[in-house]
């Protein structure tokens, strides 16, 4: 049988079908509307293989936050089949961020056919932080057996007056019974969101608990409402917990 194609003219089968082809697209970033400054949110790139093809080499995903000129992070995707979605999420710390609508650009580096969707874009918004209300939203603390010795860990959580978690918080507090504990940490500094943690190492068996009391919460442009600390679980008031010996 002969085909006619949509100029009239007669296909006699002898043409050739297409060459299956990949066709890798951004199809999606995802991050939150707005964003207080210094808070880390993840923001989600959504990468499909919308050709006829497996994508079989590996490539890279970059999201960018054009803006500020900053590269937020590359993440690689090893092949992608055709017809198949994956997603890369990535984690934007805003602290030193300007303040105001960001544009943020995902973009990928496999080679195909096709290049008006190999990159997509999203805008956000960064506020200032608040004026006031910076405050511990959540104390924890753990114990762990050393042999002779035992250890205290305690986790603070910083937020702001909103009850959104605060990096680059500087957080002060004091142990009792004293002891070669630490007394300062920073939230955000070892990749948590808005937490920092204090540890009382080699504490004499013979003492039953240790507690923590935060000092000071100090950081640029935020002041420090002692008396809104509170701790959801209830395992402390926000600003003294008790660690007890395991």
């Amino acid at each position: 049988a002969q085909d006619v194609d949509a100029a009239g003219r007669v296909d006699d089968g002898s043409t050739p079908p297409p060459t299956p082809s990949a066709d890798v697209a951004i199809t999606g970033v995802s991050a939150p509307a707005s964003i207080t400054q210094g808070n880390t949110v993840d923001v989600v790139v959504t990468i499909r293989n919308v050709g006829t093809a497996n994508a079989v080499s590996s490539f890279d995903v970059t999201l960018v936050d054009v803006t500020d000129g900053v590269t937020i992070g590359t993440q690689s995707v090893n092949g992608l089949a055709a017809g198949a979605t994956t997603t890369r999420t990535f984690a934007w710390n805003t602290t030193g961020r300007s303040t105001g609508t960001h544009t943020l650009r995902a973009s990928h580096t496999f080679a195909d056919g096709n290049t008006s969707n190999d990159a997509l874009t999203t805008t956000t918004t960064i506020n200032p932080p608040s004026v006031g209300g910076m405050h511990v939203g959540d104390l924890d603390g753990w114990a762990s057996n050393d042999g002779s010795t035992w250890s205290a860990t305690v986790e603070v959580t910083v937020h702001d007056a909103q009850h959104n978690p605060i990096n680059g918080a500087t957080v002060r507090g004091t142990w009792s019974p004293t002891g070669l504990a630490s007394t300062e940490c920073t939230t955000g500094d070892l990749g948590g969101n808005g937490t920092c943690i204090f540890l009382y190492p080699g504490i004499r068996k013979r003492t039953g608990s240790v507690s923590f009391t935060v000092t000071s919460v100090t950081r640029a442009g935020q002041t420090y409402q002692a008396t809104a600390n509170h701790d959801p679980d209830g395992s402390s008031n926000g600003t003294v917990i008790v660690v007890i010996k395991p």
